[in-house]
């Protein structure tokens, strides 16, 4: 599957020739690529004449290193795209002979197929044609294959090899990222005694996986922008949502940059939280941290989220069951910087205050839309409903009360609005390469056992 630096990968693309237009618009944005010979593509259309075409599509299928599936209604309901080439090149990605990667083109429940288990393009799964520019989104799907080309052959943005231990069985940092280990656990979800969507309380079993220590910082969202090229909804739209009189109200060239309008700046906030990104955006920005590491990086899940929070006991504040004001960046004036407040939980900052912290899940008003067993069953791993009109944002801001930085206190926001007081964090999930890494590190003092039930392990 890897190959020579100076030998071009082989790409595979499958599609329905429903969406030929968008494949071409695909192409176009690969084109330096193709060019600069880093990649050779092949697709139905460059059958020879005379040829006999199926055997053609089977011999570059079989060949391919890297497999692009381009995800459509019409692609899910071809009987020769879905049942076999995707077949194939599925079979091909679990036997580790070729990388297979969706680019969602059109709406569709592709989360129903097999698919669902893997990392989609655009970076948060968003279609292609959802998107305000669509240039963004194919410019963006382009920059995470070239990623993933350069760590096939080596390039200059390999992945990172292994992440470094802090403390051994607790945190790690990869890049410039630093994750906590939260331990498999179960815990009691929601709440009874507050607002209706929080109802019931229902006990819930989270998997292991890894919580940012931190909040993303001004600074590392920065280095994102800066290598990607990436601008944010905030950016092209030309308006961020700010706050007057603790209402939200549309704010000319307030950004990232400009939290607060074209006469503020983060110059001098580079370890404050980014604000004014939207959900998209914040997701752009995990996928960003995958490509670069290698490692598979997230917004957390609102279950994860919330039990990273709260704790087996289901503490009602990160900090206790009991609130204290000055444990939190609440009831202010505006972000603070990261680590000014002491850590809540296992050593998390800021997971009450400071900014919401956007959340993977699709918000829903019944806890059994999104999955979960209320007849007083365990409910595994939750990731909410398949599809909504909102996301869900936890935590609380540096403008809330005790009551919104609850653990259990969610909010829906919708996904392309952005504000002032809302930021993310990322999660880092525990697959069969990151275990690879630690177990191959002395210093994180990790046996075999003690992880053989995370999917993915090989």
């Amino acid at each position: 599957m890897t190959g020579a630096v100076d030998e071009p990968i082989e790409v595979f693309l499958s599609y329905s020739h429903a969406d030929e237009g968008l494949k071409t618009e695909l192409l176009k944005h690969l084109g330096s690529l193709r060019l600069d010979s880093r990649i050779k593509v092949w697709h139905d259309r460059l059958v020879e004449p005379g040829s006999r075409w199926a055997s053609d599509i089977d011999t570059h299928l079989r060949t391919a290193s890297l497999v692009l599936l381009l995800i459509s209604a019409d692609f899910l309901n071809s009987e020769y795209c879905y049942s076999i080439e995707m077949k194939h090149a599925l079979q091909r990605h679990n036997n580790g002979s070729a990388i297979v990667v969706p680019i969602i083109l059109r709406s569709c429940d592709w989360q129903a197929s097999p698919l669902e288990k893997l990392q989609a393009l655009p970076a948060d799964g968003r279609p292609v044609v959802d998107w305000p520019v669509r240039d963004q989104a194919l410019a963006g799907v382009a920059q995470a294959i070239r990623a993933r080309i350069e760590q096939m052959t080596g390039g200059a943005n390999q992945a990172v090899c292994l992440p470094e231990v802090l403390i051994p069985r607790r945190s790690l940092r990869i890049a410039e990222l630093q994750f906590l280990l939260i331990p498999q656990g179960v815990f009691p979800m929601g709440s009874d005694g507050h607002y209706a969507h929080e109802r019931p309380m229902h006990p819930v079993l989270v998997s292991a996986f890894f919580l940012g220590t931190t909040l993303v910082t001004n600074r590392q969202f920065a280095k994102f922008v800066d290598q990607a090229g990436y601008l944010t909804g905030a950016e092209i739209t030309g308006f961020g949502t700010c706050l007057a009189d603790e209402r939200p109200v549309a704010m000319k060239n307030a950004n990232w940059r400009h939290p607060w309008g074209s006469g503020s700046s983060v110059v001098d906030k580079n370890d404050h939280p980014v604000v004014q990104i939207n959900w998209h955006d914040a997701s752009a920005y995990a996928q960003w941290v995958s490509s670069v590491t290698g490692f598979h990086v997230s917004l957390p899940t609102e279950a994860q989220w919330e039990y990273a929070a709260a704790g087996s006991e289901g503490r009602i504040w990160p900090f206790g069951d009991k609130y204290d004001a000055t444990k939190a960046n609440l009831e202010g004036t505006g972000t603070s910087p990261i680590g000014m407040y002491d850590a809540h939980a296992r050593g998390a900052y800021d997971l009450a205050g400071n900014v919401y912290e956007w959340c993977q899940d699709w918000f829903t008003d019944g806890w059994r839309d999104g999955g979960h067993l209320l007849d007083g069953s365990l409910t595994a791993d939750p990731t909410g409903p398949c599809n909504g009109t909102d996301r869900v944002l936890k935590g609380g801001s540096w403008l809330d009360a005790a009551e919104h930085s609850r653990c259990a206190n969610r909010m829906a926001g919708r996904p392309d609005i952005c504000s002032v007081n809302w930021g993310m964090r990322c999660c880092l999930h525990l697959d069969g390469r990151l275990m690879d890494a630690l177990l191959s590190n002395s210093d994180w003092e990790m046996t075999s056992t003690d992880y053989d039930a995370v999917p993915g392990r090989r």
